[in-house]
């Protein structure tokens, strides 16, 4: 197994491509796949963290070999996103999103895969290498970009509950603040005594966490809690 990165740092930062074009892509079409391939007896190891925001908001979530379909799922459950904005997900093979969301029609990339037919073994073959991609929340507006870093691939084992969290750091950010760069500058603020907008983001600090809590600490147990009835509602038909 290839050794993971220290917890309290991020990964190496990666580009950050933009939507109307995928160069360097392996296939002619990208995002383009016929159908969606079988499950392999494999589980994945990933460090998914935001993108220019200090102290790091990351989270190591352990997954089966699932679809980006319900990748996108547990981000959202594991970072507080709601179900509400449009996401993408830039790979190796291609961007990749939910049809509902009309990206191909609003003209973000050339072409933009189905999340439901790419899987977790098609994007991260082997960890010799930095697999990564980048998934972005909220494409329309804030724009928040996670790196998502396969650190290792195991042997599926049927005893183990999945999706899990194995770790995590950052509180994460409020939404309508204006993304990763604002949300930045307002925790400079806050940890800023003598900065002259230091009062008015305690105030908003404390309209939302408890007062004199710590940006980068989360409560890594809550989310896998979260996860576990993720999983709970999926084994019972449920629809998320």
């Amino acid at each position: 197994m290839k050794q993971m990165p220290d917890d309290h740092q991020m990964p190496d930062s990666i580009i950050v491509h933009d939507f109307t074009a995928h160069g360097g892509s392996p296939t002619a079409t990208p995002g383009r796949r016929r159908r969606v391939s079988p499950e392999s007896k494999l589980r994945f190891v990933l460090h998914v963290g935001l993108i220019d925001i200090e102290p790091a908001i990351w989270r190591r979530l352990e997954t089966a070999d699932i679809t980006l379909f319900k990748l996108d799922q547990i981000l959202r459950l594991a970072f507080d996103w709601p179900d509400a904005e449009a996401h993408l997900f830039d790979t190796p093979l291609g961007f990749f999103s939910d049809a509902q969301h009309g990206l191909n029609q609003r003209g973000f990339a050339d072409h933009i895969g189905d999340q439901r037919r790419v899987r977790m073994h098609d994007l991260f073959p082997d960890t010799q290498a930095d697999r990564s991609i980048t998934y972005t929340y909220d494409v329309d507006n804030e724009r928040w970009q996670h790196r998502c870093h396969c650190e290792a691939i195991l042997e599926a084992d049927l005893n183990r509950r999945l999706p899990r969290c194995l770790a995590a750091a950052g509180r994460p950010p409020f939404l309508e603040i204006g993304g990763a760069h604002a949300y930045q500058d307002f925790l400079n603020a806050l940890r800023d005594p003598q900065d002259p907008r230091h009062g008015e983001a305690q105030t908003i600090w404390n309209d939302f966490w408890p007062p004199d809590s710590d940006p980068a600490t989360v409560d890594a147990q809550a989310i896998d809690v979260i996860l576990h009835r993720y999983t709970l509602g999926m084994a019972r038909g449920q629809i998320f």
